[in-house]
C-alpha cells in the first residue's frame, strides 16, 4: 500500500481517458491499461474481456471529432493487489461535421477496480454513471 501504487492507479486512470482524447487506437495500448478480462460499462453499452472493449473503442472514437476528458477528485482504496476507485469525470465532445449538433457536455462518477500483476496495474473494471449531460447526443450508435 505504497504512494507508489496510489500514482500508479491514479496515472492508468486518467491515461485511459487522455489516450481517448488523443484518439489512441492501438490495440496495445488497451493492453496495458485493461486486465484480459476486464469490464467495462457507459452510458451506451457494456463490454467484457478485452477483445470486446476494443471493439466498443473503435465505434466510439468514431462518434466524436474531438473530445476532452477530465479526471478529478480520485480516491483510491488499496487492497494488497487490488484497488477500488472513485472520481469525477467531466467531458466535452464535439460532433464530427457530416453530425452537426451542439458540443455533448457530461458529468459523471467513475468507478472501478484495478489489479496488480506482473507488477504492473491494469484497469479490472471502469464504469461510468451519468449525473448530468448538456447538449446533443450523437446521430448514430456505435459502429
Amino acid at each position: 500500500m505504497s504512494a507508489a501504487d496510489r500514482v500508479a492507479v491514479h496515472d492508468l486512470l486518467v491515461g485511459y481517458f487522455d489516450g481517448f482524447d488523443q484518439r489512441r487506437s492501438d490495440d496495445a495500448f488497451l493492453r496495458e491499461t485493461f486486465t484480459a478480462d476486464a469490464h467495462w460499462r457507459f452510458p451506451r453499452g457494456d463490454a467484457t474481456g478485452i477483445e470486446e472493449i476494443m471493439e466498443r473503442r473503435d465505434g466510439t472514437l468514431g462518434l466524436w471529432k474531438r473530445t476532452l476528458h477530465s479526471v478529478s477528485s480520485v480516491l483510491i482504496e488499496l487492497d494488497g493487489d487490488r484497488a477500488r476507485f472513485t472520481a469525477t469525470l467531466l467531458a466535452t465532445h464535439i460532433h464530427r461535421d457530416d453530425d452537426p449538433g451542439a458540443p455533448l457536455h457530461i458529468g459523471g462518477r467513475l468507478t472501478g477496480e484495478a489489479a496488480r500483476s506482473d507488477a504492473a496495474w491494469r484497469l479490472r473494471r471502469l464504469g461510468l454513471d451519468l449525473v448530468w449531460t448538456d447538449g446533443d447526443p450523437p446521430e448514430r450508435d456505435f459502429a
